[in-house]
């Protein structure tokens, strides 16, 4: 997600963060001196039984200092540990290899199927209507509008500054007609001066698109004038603006339809590109009373609405633009207050990228009835995500109060977003608490995935954390940015109770783009609770006793 301010280079004698050019994302590129160590002592038991004695089962509660969140801001100004799988135009794609390492050295298990862009089945409608107040596209750039310049232009009075920030009026504004009964949004029609900020245009253009491509009826998208897969946009759903070539005209039209309101999306393109100003206000209103037609059918009925309810559920591609608009209304304006912690401590923020959320909410077979616990959620971008594209029960927990309570604004401006698209989530939570002392007993048992974004935390930490899992049930995976289980670790009577000794550990890749701290690839960690090999053991003691956790063998998908 792109930051509201100028690109910013800050840096210390240790570490360097730059703003990416394409993600628009805060990112860690350097780091000179090793994380120091934490001083808390470490608490808890463990619960396995070795071949000669009874073991007991204790869980230690959990730290929450912000695992997911914790690695520098990159450079879009969204700071780093979440990313997805998205579309052609998204931060890259997820299509990473995986890398699967059994828990004995003799197996390999299969390799998880390749994510795809297929929407999790669920129901999607709500029965609200969208008569209500949200924090709009005009809202964001009024706040910042010494940030905002022109970008449109009246080619018939160009001595007139009517689409100007400083217009007769005010700054230009269309009011945009959403899907649900009663809902729509103010855009303001100014482009940021900076190309990495956010864009109130782009962002426009998207939901048209959007409202098209998944809300209007096959039988009715005719008369919106050429397909929408017909005309590129900036930033293909992406609503940050980026340096590109000119982006190429519409297709001639040549179609034989008679459009009640003429061709919308082809004379939105072309006055977009041509930066005529009246021109394009014109075929929003004809988009807007086209929507009002379909939204009050002959039968007093709102068939964009009807279509939401008979969806199979809600594609990956819309998910991501919603969040994305969230995270731009609530966390962009104020992406500076993340950056505030201590240099190598376990509380660096960083975040996981939209298509990295994506991704891992598909390898892990997230369903409606799943639990997702995201331990250190920073500004609830996990949290957010999976119960929108899942339709499951999501919770977080952060330490750090700024992005906690960015993670509880963006839930509540989520719910209210939702109302103006009509699509249903999961029940989801964020917690400001620090998971090593809040009770999560109840959340850990039923997690069926927890996400844990553990690139910066301190080696102490990590072996904290862990105890936490043994209160998982078994089958539940826990994924991670560092490895719990090292490469070499054996099973043997001295380390039977170690948290680790239930974890068995597939190994993946994901793309540049994935994360916020970092511009390459890197890996990550699929650690699935599996008991069987402490039983095993205690079954035939030393005879298992050289068997490791981590294969050898590396599969992808």
């Amino acid at each position: 997600m792109s930051s509201f301010f100028p690109p910013t280079k800050a840096s210390s004698t240790a570490t360097e963060v730059i703003i990416h050019p394409v993600t628009t994302r805060m990112v860690l590129v350097k780091t000179s001196t090793p994380p120091k160590r934490m001083t808390a002592p470490v608490v808890a038991t463990i619960v396995v039984p070795p071949p000669t004695k009874k073991r007991r089962q204790t869980s230690a509660q959990g730290p929450n200092t912000g695992a997911n969140k914790r690695l520098k801001p990159n450079a879009s100004g969204r700071t780093t540990p979440r990313s997805l799988s998205g579309s052609s135009a998204s931060p890259p794609s997820t299509r990473a290899a995986s890398r699967a390492s059994s828990r004995r050295a003799s197996t390999t298990p299969a390799p998880l199927p390749t994510p795809s862009n297929d929407p999790i089945p669920r129901p999607c409608g709500i029965d609200q209507d969208g008569n209500i107040t949200v924090k709009s596209a005009a809202d964001v750039v009024r706040d910042l509008m010494s940030s905002y310049k022109s970008y449109f232009r009246d080619p018939e009075h160009p001595e007139h500054n009517a689409y100007g920030p400083d217009g007769r009026g005010g700054p230009p504004q269309v009011t945009l007609e959403m899907p649900n009964t009663g809902a729509s949004e103010v855009f303001t029609l100014l482009q940021p001066k900076d190309p990495d900020h956010y864009n109130p245009i782009f962002d426009l253009r998207g939901v048209v698109h959007a409202i098209i491509d998944y809300f209007v009826p096959q039988t009715e998208r005719w008369k919106f004038g050429t397909p929408t897969d017909q005309i590129t946009l900036p930033s293909d759903m992406n609503i940050f603006c980026h340096q590109s070539d000119p982006i190429p005209d519409p297709p001639i039209d040549t179609s034989v339809h008679q459009y009640p309101y003429g061709n919308i999306t082809h004379g939105i393109a072309m006055s977009f590109n041509r930066c005529d100003g009246p021109a394009f206000v014109k075929h929003i209103n004809n988009f807007n009373k086209l929507v009002r037609e379909l939204k009050c059918d002959s039968n007093g009925e709102n068939l964009l609405m009807k279509e939401v309810k008979g969806w199979l559920g809600v594609s990956p591609k819309l998910v991501k633009a919603i969040v994305e608009q969230t995270y731009q209304r609530c966390v962009g304006p104020r992406i500076k207050d993340l950056r505030s912690y201590t240099a190598f401590s376990s509380n660096v923020y960083g975040e996981l990228m939209p298509n990295f959320i994506s991704d891992i909410i598909l390898q892990t077979s997230v369903r409606p009835g799943s639990h997702v616990l995201d331990l250190g959620c920073g500004v609830g971008n996990v949290v957010l995500q999976a119960a929108l594209q899942a339709g499951c029960t999501t919770a977080g927990i952060e330490v750090m109060k700024k992005p906690a309570a960015l993670g509880k604004e963006q839930l509540a401006h989520l719910r209210d977003r939702l109302r103006l698209w009509g699509v249903s989530m999961g029940d989801a939570e964020v917690i400001e608490g620090d998971f090593r002392e809040h009770n999560l007993v109840h959340h850990l048992q039923r997690a069926d995935v927890v996400v844990v974004n553990n690139y910066a935390f301190e080696p102490r930490l990590n072996d904290e954390l862990s105890r936490l899992f043994l209160d998982l049930k078994e089958g539940a995976v826990v994924i991670s940015l560092k490895p719990f289980v090292p490469s070499n670790w054996r099973l043997k009577e001295f380390n039977a109770e170690s948290p680790v000794a239930i974890l068995r550990v597939e190994e993946r890749d994901f793309l540049p783009g994935m994360v916020s701290w970092c511009v390459k690839g890197g890996t990550y960690y699929l650690n699935y609770i599996d008991r069987s090999m402490l039983r095993e053991f205690a079954e035939h003691g030393a005879t298992t006793s050289t068997r490791s956790t981590r294969g050898t063998r590396r599969t992808s998908r």
